[in-house]
């Protein structure tokens, strides 16, 4: 009974000797049909289970415990297929600074660049900026404007905008009050 069992572990050793064999010969046709440099390489043609192509790590274990599909996946991605192409990596979030594009301001840096905007008549500098004013700040600019004499439609239909939102909700001292006036209005 013992003899046996040694018999079929034998048999079943140079079974996956010969499965093993055969994967390498696999590998190594495919290695030449896609020129690749190392059996790696072949993970860029064989699709992964998340989309995009299969990670290398993926591969060699599949090698070592599933040789039998992964010699299936290479013979139907690589081997059979006309002109084998690399898959496109799966999607990833953007990392880094590409996230925000936005440029942070101090109240007093948009108030400077609000003024020479209006000294200079630049409509569409004035309607970037003064998306990004409180009403406190309208109301400030109109007095002062009153009191010069100036006549400022644009500042007007801020402080316009500015009080229509502010009766929409409650705004605190921080928060921003939102302008954005359309072309007929001017």
């Amino acid at each position: 009974m013992h003899q046996a069992s040694s018999n079929e572990t034998l048999e079943q050793k140079s079974g996956q000797a010969k499965g093993l064999n055969e994967l390498e010969s696999v590998i190594a046709r495919a290695m030449s049909k896609t020129g690749a440099k190392k059996s790696t390489d072949l993970c860029h043609y064989l699709p992964g289970d998340a989309g995009g192509y299969m990670h290398h790590f993926t591969m060699e274990k599949m090698r070592r415990k599933a040789p039998d599909q992964l010699r299936t996946l290479i013979q139907q991605f690589i081997l059979t297929s006309d002109r084998p192409s690399p898959l496109p990596p799966k999607q990833r979030a953007p990392r880094g600074s590409r996230a925000n594009k936005s440029c942070d301001l101090t109240r007093g840096q948009i108030e400077k660049m609000f003024q020479l905007a209006r000294n200079s008549k630049n409509r569409e500098m004035l309607l970037l900026l003064s998306s990004k004013r409180s009403l406190k700040s309208c109301k400030r600019d109109l007095i002062q404007s009153i009191r010069r004499g100036d006549v400022d439609q644009m500042l007007w239909d801020a402080y316009v905008e500015a009080c229509r939102v502010a009766k929409a909700g409650p705004l605190a001292d921080n928060e921003e009050a939102f302008f954005f006036p359309s072309d007929s209005e001017s």
